[in-house]
């Protein structure tokens, strides 16, 4: 536990053995004095300790001392502060005149928090930049800010947004169109439409049989024909054999 850890609890004993575990008690003046709150006279012995610790409690938890006040006994306690009235270890009043404020905050929402608090018989504390609580039976009440160190948090890495999905229309598919209707045409070629029929040069003959001078035809017999155009292949016969 450094000095610059902020204090977590707070409370006022009436024997300084009755410190509470883990917290420290103020029993000395910066001077060395007597750090007692409560002198009286010399037939009953009264004493008040101021004790505070820096470890962090259950019922505290992650809690910081922010801020310290004193009130008059039956003044109204300021709003968000705890008031410390009777001793922790005998609950008797803890102090004679006046009421001892604290306000405690999650050390998440304060950027400072108190990490020491005095007694001192002079206002030296002027010079030291401490502040100032008040007067408590001639000791000036007063204590030091620390500032608080925040942890980071650390953010997970940023993702792209998905894109939004998109949005399936369903179309409704065209109705094929209908069949054309096939018309009764006959069937053409390039020489339709043609009249085939005999020259009027011939058409005048009579008869089924064509008159051979017109037509200037010789005619030939089969035997004729084959004694016209035979061919016997001597010369090549020849001159495969002479290879």
């Amino acid at each position: 536990m450094s000095a610059g850890d902020p204090i977590t609890g707070l409370c006022i004993v009436d024997k300084k053995s009755n410190c509470p575990p883990h917290y420290f008690v103020l029993e000395r003046t910066s001077e060395g004095e007597e750090a007692d709150l409560w002198k009286d006279g010399f037939f009953k012995k009264t004493t008040r300790y101021i004790c505070y610790t820096k470890s962090i409690t259950t019922t505290q938890w992650n809690h910081v001392l922010t801020d310290l006040v004193l009130v008059g006994a039956k003044d109204a306690v300021p709003q968000g502060y705890t008031a410390i009235r009777e001793t922790l270890d005998t609950k008797e009043q803890a102090l004679r005149k006046h009421t001892l404020c604290y306000r405690l905050l999650p050390k998440t929402t304060t950027s400072s928090a108190i990490c020491d608090i005095q007694l001192m018989r002079t206002d030296r504390y002027k010079s030291e930049q401490l502040t100032f609580v008040g007067d408590l039976n001639g000791l000036n009440l007063v204590y030091k800010l620390s500032p608080i160190a925040q942890q980071r948090k650390v953010s997970p890495p940023s993702r792209t947004a998905p894109p939004p999905p998109a949005v399936v229309r369903e179309v409704t598919p065209l109705s094929a169109p209908p069949p054309a209707q096939q018309a009764n045409v006959p069937a053409t070629n390039a020489i339709s439409g043609i009249e085939f029929k005999l020259h009027d040069r011939y058409a005048s003959r009579t008869g089924d049989s064509t008159n051979q001078d017109d037509l200037n035809v010789a005619l030939k017999s089969k035997s004729e024909i084959d004694n016209l155009f035979a061919y016997d292949f001597t010369l090549e016969r020849e001159l495969l054999s002479t290879r």
